[in-house]
């Protein structure tokens, strides 16, 4: 209830307890009215303010709201603002509020942050300011968004752009993993309908459009501002001009794609002793351009690698499976209906969608995980190529389950299914830049050519098969056992494997060495084992190989001693042992293909 002591000229009451969801500080909601306008105001007051402090800051504060709290002595030690501020600390009244200050779902996954507003509501408020998060002021229409959705139809680059908008808040409700996350770029000429894309994206929650043209710092603020949501980025030209120093906006977008699948921003210092606690965020993202990212980012980072390819995944914007030609007279139509119509929406579908989820309980969630895994794996697990690419197609499968729930809950539709689009886009993908996976192997391939060139005979030692008499029992009893021998003499010291004619056995360690810039070794695995390059003799679910004991020649021939040491000396090499074992032969025919006679293609 209100304040029962006279202390203040106005009516004073604590209307409800206040709970930060991210800092966890508590407090209270101070109601009052206006002395002169009578007008009911609200400020809050944190414990932490009234604890170990002068609470002349807290009076102050009231006071320049107008709540001026008297100065009054009743007894020794004991004033009329310290019972006010007791008053404050001690009142318990019914209502509990939590407060967020970070777009994205809360903690605990019940309410979802979008700018000022909190879904659902009830007892909960925002922090976050909607310019703040670029969020347009337009009030949601859903009547709007109604007129906007046939429209999306029309191409599927447009009904791709509109599903990845609602996969973002699946993002934490699927537990997605951060590896999985990353963007995707529609480049080309203009006339595309790459801005439309962003449009109808944007509109689903209300966002107002962003360009390139902001520093890797800024930009870290745009993510976490888009945190749980899917962050639309057009003009990647405007991201400054292409180039080999750091400031080129070359090296901003290359460390920007690292940034934003990596959802962790850059760590800096605050001053000698503390450093800043980096931003983190959760989100999916999509850019347009008129050339792809990795050309943008080669004068500064060389040629991409598969990882960069997969986090920013370059789709050709008039690739036929992902754009449709309306004609002249239909796309200008078409495409000026969809200029005037998603602004007006207001975020309206994606509110909708927002409300939907957060009634969804544990055991929901967990039946839409089941769902989406098997989506995965049925339609798009069979499209990856190599391990790496697997991110990337369950990237594109949260996609296309993200369209499903919007079909479901009326909020989208599709000229097909939806299935379509995002299928299309990852075709259009391997088609065009995913087909430079394949590269990375065989120039990964061609690498250890080179390497065991460079080796043999040296930290690759030969090893032979010899029979080698052995002491088996304790009567002195000797038989013949089959090993692998090598030389005498051998450089030990900087051994990284065996060669026994075409074959290769490399260390553990030495063969992921080898593919860490082509890949990493489950991806170059992968296409060896599809390939017969790798020998396995371990197992189906194993890509290493057990090779057998390896000694020394000359001192296993002469001893009569038992063999009992197991490492690099009187036994080079333990039974049993994994390694990689290559066939040579089969290497090579990957690394450098021959033509078959009469194929004149690419000449």
């Amino acid at each position: 209830g209100a304040f029962w002591f006279d202390v203040t000229d106005c009516r004073v009451e604590i209307t409800a307890r206040i709970f930060d969801a991210e800092s966890k500080a508590r407090g209270c909601l101070v109601e009052f009215d206006h002395a002169i306008t009578n007008e009911t105001l609200n400020e809050i007051v944190w414990d932490h303010e009234m604890s170990g402090q002068p609470s002349k800051v807290v009076l102050e504060r009231l006071a320049q709201r107008g709540l001026t709290v008297f100065s009054e002595s009743l007894r020794k030690g004991i004033t009329t603002r310290t019972l006010f501020m007791k008053y404050l600390l001690m009142a318990r009244p019914d209502a509990l509020i939590s407060i967020h200050s970070k777009n994205g779902w809360s903690e605990h996954g019940n309410h979802y942050v979008l700018g000022k507003s909190v879904i659902p509501a009830d007892e909960q408020i925002s922090l976050v300011d909607d310019r703040e998060s670029f969020l347009a002021r337009q009030k949601p229409d859903l009547t709007e968004w109604d007129k906007l959705k046939p429209l999306i139809t029309k191409q599927p680059m447009w009904e791709f752009a509109t599903a990845l908008a609602f996969a973002g808040p699946l993002i934490a409700k699927l537990k997605i993993p951060q590896s999985s996350l990353g963007g995707f770029v529609f480049y080309g000429g203009s006339g595309k309908g790459k801005s439309y894309a962003n449009m109808c994206g944007q509109a689903v929650f209300g966002a107002e459009p962003i360009t390139f043209s902001a520093t890797r710092t800024a930009l870290e603020d745009v993510a976490l501002m888009h945190n749980d949501r899917t962050l639309f980025l057009d003009e990647l030209h405007q991201a400054g001009s292409m180039g080999r120093s750091e400031s080129s906006g070359s090296a901003q977008i290359g460390q920007v794609i690292y940034d934003l699948a990596n959802g962790t921003g850059k760590l800096r210092r605050v001053d000698a002793k503390k450093l800043e606690e980096p931003k983190h965020w959760r989100l999916l993202w999509m850019g347009t351009g008129e050339i792809s990212s990795a050309d943008y980012i080669r004068p500064a980072l060389g040629e991409s690698k598969e990882g960069q390819r997969i986090r920013a995944a370059d789709i050709p914007a008039d690739h036929p499976r992902v754009h449709n030609d309306l004609g002249v007279v239909d796309g200008r139509i078409v495409c000026g209906k969809i200029q005037d119509l998603a602004p007006k929406c207001g975020g309206a579908a994606g509110r909708v969608f927002l409300h939907w989820l957060a009634k969804q309980s544990k055991a929901q969630l967990k039946k839409m995980r089941k769902d989406f895994d098997e989506l995965y794996t049925e339609y798009f697990e069979p499209l990856a190529e190599t391990g790496t690419q697997t991110r990337l197609a369950e990237r594109a499968a949260l996609v296309a389950y993200a369209g499903s729930l919007a079909q479901d809950l009326d909020l989208m539709e599709f000229d097909k299914t939806f299935l379509a689009s995002p299928i299309a886009v990852l075709d259009a993908w391997r088609e065009t830049v995913g087909n430079q996976a394949t590269n990375d192997v065989q120039r990964c391939a061609q690498a250890m050519i080179a390497w065991v060139d460079l080796n043999r005979g040296d930290k690759l030692i030969p090893i032979s098969t010899v029979n080698i008499s052995v002491e088996t029992a304790n009567d002195g009893t000797r038989t013949i056992e089959t090993a692998y021998a090598a030389p005498p003499g051998c450089n030990y010291r900087n051994f990284i494997g065996f060669t026994e004619d075409d074959d290769v056995y490399i260390t553990p360690t030495m063969f992921k060495s080898l593919c860490a810039n082509f890949g990493g070794s489950p991806s170059i695995c992968r296409v060896f084992n599809k390939e017969s390059i790798l020998l396995k003799n371990n197992g189906s679910g194993s890509n290493q190989f057990q090779l057998k004991e390896v000694k020394e020649t000359v001192r296993n021939l002469t001893t009569t001693d038992k063999i009992v040491l197991t490492t690099l000396g009187t036994i080079r090499w333990r039974k049993n042992s994994k390694v990689y074992a290559i066939d040579l032969n089969q290497l090579e025919a990957f690394a450098y293909p021959q033509k078959p006679i009469g194929d004149t293609t690419n000449v």
